[in-house]
């Protein structure tokens, strides 16, 4: 009968602790994204509508590119999206990590599966900081140009661009 007491009171500590740090966390169970600009994407498709089609044709599209961080409670997953007027583009980058939340600074220490998607990834030089509400992202580009990107809760955002974005199916 003790040791089902101590268990009982072992177990929930475990899972008020649990409950505390979800609680006090602001990022865990969150999305951030931001805004990196547009640029114009040569598409082509079949026939004068791309959704249902015939013969090639090519268009200019503009582009909108996002970066994206969700966040678990253990991992962080960082997201190079891109958004044309026909939906979301083919190419994007999905990066994992475990990630920690130290008083403003988040350690995010990404192990991408080939390496080149890291040397290619916008996230590969970027440190974060947890500050009013956002998450800072800053370093050092390929080019040695000090960056910062101001990533905002996706709650946020608009209801069309967080559609364009499919949040919901991360």
């Amino acid at each position: 009968m003790k040791y089902l007491i101590l268990l009982y009171v072992v177990l929930a500590s475990c899972k008020s602790s649990q409950v505390f740090n979800e609680v006090n966390n602001p990022i865990s169970n969150n999305v951030f994204v931001h805004y990196m600009g547009s640029m114009c994407e040569d598409i082509q498709y079949t026939g004068s509508n791309p959704r249902k089609g015939k013969r090639i044709l090519s268009r200019y599209s503009p582009t909108q590119v996002y970066l994206i961080l969700k966040f678990d409670n253990e991992k962080v997953t960082a997201i190079e999206r891109s958004v044309t007027n026909y939906g979301i583009s083919d190419t994007e980058i999905n990066l994992s990590s475990n990630w920690e939340l130290n008083n403003t600074e988040i350690k995010i220490n990404f192990k991408p599966e080939y390496d080149f998607e890291l040397n290619i990834s916008l996230f590969g030089w970027l440190q974060f900081k947890y500050i009013n509400e956002e998450i800072i992202g800053f370093g050092e580009n390929w080019i040695s140009k000090d960056v910062v990107y101001t990533f905002i809760n996706a709650s946020k955002l608009d209801k069309k661009t967080r559609r364009n974005l499919k949040l919901r199916n991360l």
